[in-house]
């Protein structure tokens, strides 16, 4: 992805338009297992490196509209 499209894709993120574009993948599940060998991000901070094991928890979030 080239700076300009970089910079428009941003601004999709911010609208929340960006789910169609052709490099966004979206998955849903329960756990997820990722395996890599560079470090795993998570809303912009470095969560871990390796294998990682993510767990949806029932109830753990509460959402106040």
């Amino acid at each position: 992805m080239g700076r300009i499209e970089l910079l428009w894709f941003f601004n999709r993120v911010f609208k929340g338009t960006h789910l169609d574009h052709p490099k966004v993948h979206t998955h849903r599940g329960h756990r997820i297992e990722i395996a890599a060998e560079v470090a795993f991000w998570g809303d912009g901070e470095p969560i871990t490196t390796g294998n990682t094991v993510l767990e949806a928890v029932p109830a753990a979030i509460r959402i106040v509209r």
